[in-house]
């Protein structure tokens, strides 16, 4: 029995539109929460897909598939937060992730993170609590504009990465930080992945 290919970031995105065109009449709240909620996962799962694409050109390799499954939606988004620098209430998150072993290689010494980071790292803020609304949030009603907004957002989001962050260095440690996080309450147990 072969296993199925997970959903990629676009055939979720391609879901998301689909699930917004039906964004009318009774059920109009019900498929934009379920369309704001998908948009979100397509950046999570371009996340994933990064990780472990990153991971297996390391030491970490071998377990890259089984590694990606530890990262959960509060590691991205307290990651996130930390790269919006000019948020001052941040900062703090920033100085905790700086001590990653591996932040170095990216950012020697300067505390501003590279602007698209920030923008990509804000769009993931702004997605994520979106779709936490959209989940558990009873009190707000969602329309189609609203998942329109988020889907335009999340496609933005990952066309960035794509385009312009994927080849930096402050995207392979944005990465691998999502990794290294896990691994914080050790203290310095887990070894940071080496590549080339």
């Amino acid at each position: 029995m072969t296993t199925p290919p997970q959903a990629s970031p676009d055939s979720l995105l391609d879901v998301a539109r689909s699930l917004a065109e039906q964004s009318t009449g009774p059920k109009a709240d019900a498929f934009s929460r379920r369309a704001v909620s998908t948009a979100y996962y397509a950046v999570f799962h371009l996340m994933l897909e990064e990780l472990e694409s990153e991971l297996s050109k390391t030491t970490w390799g071998k377990w890259a598939p089984e590694i990606v499954r530890v990262v959960d939606h509060k590691k991205l988004l307290a990651l996130a937060k930390a790269m919006d620098t000019d948020n001052k209430a941040n900062i703090k998150a920033f100085k905790e992730l700086k001590r990653l072993r591996l932040w170095e290689q990216a950012l020697p010494g300067d505390e501003n993170a590279d602007v698209e980071m920030k923008q990509f790292a804000r769009m993931v803020v702004a997605l994520q609590t979106e779709r936490e609304n959209a989940d558990y949030n009873r009190g707000t009603l969602f329309d189609e504009s609203t998942a329109a907004l988020n889907i335009t957002m999340a496609n933005d989001a990952i066309v960035m990465w794509r385009n312009k962050l994927r080849t930096r260095d402050i995207a392979r440690v944005f990465l691998l930080a999502l990794f290294e996080l896990e691994g914080r309450r050790d203290e310095g147990q887990r070894k940071t992945p080496t590549g080339p």
